[in-house]
């Protein structure tokens, strides 16, 4: 027997890579006829340290950053919407896996769907881990999509 979960506010963090878009399909077969998508971005705080000291990136930089976001996240959106599917499009800025969790909870959804990049050792140490963070933060459940490209590598 085929147990189908069926969904009515799913959150679906993305990096802008083919990667992250994994968990759209996975989205797509979970949320409900009626239900709702809601996209996120997080540019990682666009401020760099030079010397000890913050440095922002220049307002017109920050500027292009984000409507690059919001040209990537309308292009996805608009994919889903052909389909049937209402999406709501965000682009934040901050700390990644804090702002997926506050989405999370401001938006009351009632799962994460996040591919992982699957960094291993030296990779994991160096770069964090967002999907392990959400993991450990979320109030919600986050169903995450493994790397598909190492899975078939292993298999």
């Amino acid at each position: 027997m085929k147990v189908i979960l069926m969904l009515d506010h799913l959150l679906v963090p993305l990096d802008q890579s083919p990667l992250a878009e994994q968990a759209l399909e996975y989205a797509r077969e979970i949320i409900a006829p009626h239900g709702k998508i809601t996209l996120v971005t997080v540019l990682d705080n666009l401020v760099v340290y030079r010397y000890g000291h913050e440095v922002h990136f220049p307002r017109d930089v920050e500027d292009n950053l984000i409507k690059k976001a919001e040209a990537y996240l309308s292009d996805l959106g608009n994919n889903l919407r052909r389909d049937g599917i209402n999406v709501e499009l965000l682009v934040r800025v901050g700390t990644p896996d804090r702002i997926i969790c506050r989405v999370a909870i401001s938006r009351n959804v009632n799962a994460i769907v996040m591919s992982t990049h699957g960094r291993g050792g030296f990779g994991r140490l160096i770069f964090g881990s967002v999907t392990r963070s959400v993991l450990e933060k979320s109030t919600c459940p986050v169903l995450v999509v493994p790397n598909q490209q190492k899975v078939s590598a292993r298999v």
